[in-house]
């Protein structure tokens, strides 16, 4: 059986390797050849292997073909739609300002204060009046502004929406955040945002609010979130207990989240395996307690012979109630995917107890993996399960190597060598996992896990939970008593926990201000940190104890290894330079939706031109996409950044740019962008980054300038003068030509066909066999005279998927096809690379050729 769970647990793996979901028929065979090397022995063990493969595929399959095609036309031609849904997650409540809750006008109109949008997960059941044979889950975006005060959100509604819906989409660039692949990890297969009536343009209530309740109560969860929330203190570590206890990390701030990952205590936080085992083994050591202190011969009169029995009753009263326990702290979290694993794993192990079936480790394990991906299959492409299924792993593993020296001394002794076995080999082990999935590894977690996992588990989490009981309780009583209720016994509860997390919280912020608390990690130290991880996992439990030759060698591999890294590589890294004209460079397009980000790379050297944009929820290019391949790439300083011109779709990442890479050169026509930045770098106090982080120079762009970096010219061609602050700063853009004395590359900013003119007739040879599309294919750009003398061997045009301007417009795209250039858009095939070589030019996009798996596309 062992086998049969291994081969199934790798098929799932082997089946997210395929580039498109295989039709119906096709996974019908498969379905057809498992049975068939199920009833054949020689080939049982082996069936596993195709079950898992075709169960999975089945899903996916399940997930491309929800959405009906007259639905997906619409989202495409970007019709509004009405809706019926009900609501899936749990519903802030509204924050009103009581001076303007108060405001009413003579229209007996109520105005709100602005917020932030919040997200709305809903099951959709109805569109346009059709009820759908099979219901999706959209994911939208909704303005506070939108919603009747009078009769606000909650979960488990049923709503009327007038929504914009999209199929799930996310940008896809190396080292960021794959937003498509969560989507799908989620089951969500649209997203949208809600879209308000003309008489709600004017931010106040009136009869026609974007949402109408139309059926359903909140739900229980709901109830509970709602009041636990309106019991909790104004204090900055509040947003941690409805993590704790509803699993609701939506008002976490950016602080919290980096004081988390500085310290590797995040797992803390998302009530999982520890969370859910605490309260799990509470429960059952409570009853068990409660039951040997009661009398029971007086209690059950059974006499002596049946104490036995009552015995086994009693475990089996514990068992329950920690079962029911557990389920209801699962409840409270929403049953997030990591409490799922934990319930599977305490279920398994409950049940083969009751049924005095002797589970070994091992099988346990595999028998949990094989129920999670029956029940949840897409949660193999999150970083979260691998994250939990190895830390299992290892916890097993280090119980079994060091049993001898836990299980000797005092109780207590044996506690605290458990708890520091456990957290090494955890903070060694994972580092490799964390470098692949976070590009990012803590220097502290041994330190702060050491206090922060005992302190939660024996303080923190019960308080919290306990809290949550007792307010339950409270409201019970006030039911039957009709009276009202002043929450006092969970109020204080709620202060002790809120007490201790904040002497918890002052040794994690001392942690984290440590220098080099956290070391962000490329792709090439990634490798390095997975091989000295390797040799340290057989070390400690492939290896024999006391072999001190095997130690020698592992020792001495390691000690290469780091030499490798930080001697030769940087010796390596100045011969490649010295001949830099020898040596490749790339252009790299990121996807970074309707707007424009470019990266130039050469021995490690790199000039960025433009930098996407910025919104006003604090989402910004620079850090969602930009920094995060920076850092995989090793690139930890910028030589140049090129404004093209100062439309936020170009410019509007640099300032979170500049606080996260130091920058040598900024190169703006816009004085009022360097004023800003000189400003916002003057009220900046703590650096980010590791080096110092300031802009040594300021240079503008006009025609007739040039410059040379790394064996390549730069010749500006637009625009004429070296300052324009008018409002057409689209043909202000900086047009720039780079060549390396064979390939020339183009970049146009967003320039009209006024501006391709005048360069045509200032430059009538201008050729290049790479060009950036003006302005993301709009019909104000690319001509045909343009793009005919021209004549690129490549385009490439940075759009939005699905942007309500259409771009690339079908006539731009004709007119490349015209030419013979493929014109490759960032919108369907994600970041593009183009690397240029001596004799040759090779490109590669996202979609297609770096990570050409469906679950990434």
């Amino acid at each position: 059986m062992d086998w049969w769970l291994i081969t199934f647990f790798i098929g799932a793996l082997l089946s997210l390797f395929l580039p498109i979901v295989p039709a119906l028929f096709q996974l019908f065979c498969l379905l057809l050849f498992a049975l068939v090397f199920f009833y054949y022995k020689p080939l049982r063990t082996s069936s596993g292997l195709l079950f898992a493969m075709c169960w999975v595929l089945l899903h996916a399959w399940h997930y491309q073909h929800q959405l009906p095609s007259e639905l997906v036309s619409m989202m495409h031609d970007k019709q509004s739609m009405l809706i019926q849904a009900e609501i899936l997650n749990l519903q802030q409540p509204l924050q009103v300002n009581e001076l303007q809750k108060n405001n009413v006008n003579p229209s007996g109109k109520q105005r709100l204060i602005k917020s932030p949008a919040r997200k709305l997960n809903v099951k959709v059941f109805n569109v346009n009046g059709t009820t759908l044979q099979q219901h999706f889950i959209a994911r939208l975006s909704l303005a506070d502004e939108k919603i009747n005060i009078l009769n606000p959100l909650a979960q488990g509604q049923v709503i009327e929406l007038t929504v914009k819906l999209k199929p799930a989409h996310g940008l896809a660039n190396l080292g960021g955040f794959n937003y498509q692949m969560w989507l799908k990890s989620q089951n969500i297969a649209a997203t949208g945002y809600v879209t308000a009536p003309k008489k709600l343009v004017s931010q106040t209530y009136n009869t026609s609010p974007a949402a109408y309740q139309l059926s359903g109560n909140a739900s229980f969860r709901q109830q509970l979130f709602t009041q636990y929330k309106s019991l909790l203190p104004k204090h900055q570590l509040s947003p941690l207990l409805l993590a704790l206890g509803f699993g609701e990390r939506s008002e976490l701030t950016p602080e919290h989240w980096q004081l988390l990952q500085a310290t590797g205590t995040g797992h803390l936080i998302a009530i999982s395996g520890l969370h859910i085992g605490l309260v799990a083994s509470s429960g059952f050591f409570m009853v068990m307690f409660i039951i040997r202190i009661l009398p029971q011969r007086a209690l059950f009169s059974l006499g002596a012979n049946n104490i036995g029995f009552q015995q086994r009753n009693s475990r089996y009263l514990a068992i329950g109630f920690s079962v029911l326990l557990a389920f209801f702290y699962g409840y409270l979290a929403g049953f997030s995917l990591p409490t799922q694993r934990a319930l599977v794993m305490l279920l398994l192990y409950w049940l083969s107890r009751l049924c005095f079936i002797k589970l070994s480790l091992i099988r346990w394990v595999l028998m949990t993996l094989f129920v999670l991906v029956m029940i949840s299959p897409f949660s193999l492409f999150t970083a979260s399960f691998w994250l939990s299924v190895y830390a299992v792993v290892i916890i097993f593993f280090t119980l079994w190597r060091f049993r001898y020296y836990l299980q000797v001394g005092h109780s207590f002794i044996r506690f605290v060598k458990g708890l520091v076995v456990i957290q090494l080999s955890l903070t060694l082990l994972i580092l490799p996992v964390a470098a692949v999935f976070f590009q990012k590894v803590s220097t502290v977690a041994l330190f702060a896990n050491l206090l922060a996992v005992p302190w939660m588990s024996l303080f923190t989490i019960p308080l919290t939970l306990l809290s949550v009981v007792v307010m339950l309780i409270e409201s019970f009583f006030a039911v039957f008593f009709v009276e009202p209720v002043s929450y006092q016994f969970s109020k204080g509860l709620i202060s002790l926990s809120t007490d201790s997390l904040a002497f918890l919280w002052q040794w994690l912020s001392y942690l984290a201000d440590a220098n080099y608390s956290t070391i962000n990690v490329s792709l090439t130290e990634q490798i390095l940190i997975i091989l000295c991880g390797s040799f340290a996992l057989w070390f400690m439990f492939f290896s024999r104890t006391g072999s001190r030759p095997r130690l020698f060698i592992y020792a001495t591999l390691l000690v290469s290894v780091v030499c490798y890294r930080f001697l030769f590589t940087p010796l390596l890294n100045k011969a490649e330079a010295a001949q830099h004209n020898q040596q490749p460079w790339q252009v790299i397009m990121f996807d970074v939706g309707q707007g424009l980000s470019l990266l130039l790379q050469r021995n490690q050297h790199a000039i960025l031109y433009d930098t996407g944009a910025a919104y006003p929820s604090g989402f910004n290019m620079s850090e969602a996409v930009i920094l995060p391949y920076l850092q995989y790439a090793n690139i930890s300083v910028l030589d140049k950044v090129i404004l093209s011109h100062s439309d936020n779709d170009h410019a509007g990442g640099l300032l979170s740019l500049s606080q996260g890479v130091a920058i040598k050169q900024l190169v703006t026509n816009d004085a009022g962008i360097a004023e800003q930045f000189y400003d916002a770098k003057n009220n900046h106090t703590k650096a980010v980054v590791r080096e110092p982080n300031t802009v040594k120079k300021i240079a503008s762009c006009h025609q007739g300038s040039s410059f040379s970096w790394q064996g390549l010219s730069f010749d500006i061609l637009s625009p004429l003068a070296s300052i324009h602050n008018t409002k057409q700063s689209n043909d202000n853009s900086c047009v720039i030509l780079i060549s390396d004395g064979r390939v020339r590359v183009l970049l146009t900013g967003d320039i009209s066909t006024k501006v391709e003119k005048q360069l045509l007739q200032q430059y009538p040879k201008l050729n290049t066999q790479i060009l950036v599309a003006p302005h993301h294919g709009s019909k104000t750009s690319s001509s045909q005279s343009f793009l005919q003398q021209l004549s690129p061997e490549i385009s490439l045009v940075s759009a939005g998927f699905l942007n309500r301007w259409h771009m690339p417009v079908n006539e731009v795209v004709e007119r490349y096809q015209d030419i013979n250039s493929p014109l490759l858009n960032t919108a369907t095939s994600g970041q593009i690379i183009v690397t240029i070589y001596k004799d040759d030019i090779t490109v590669q996009s996202y979609r297609e050729h770096l990570r050409p798996f469906w679950f990434a596309n």
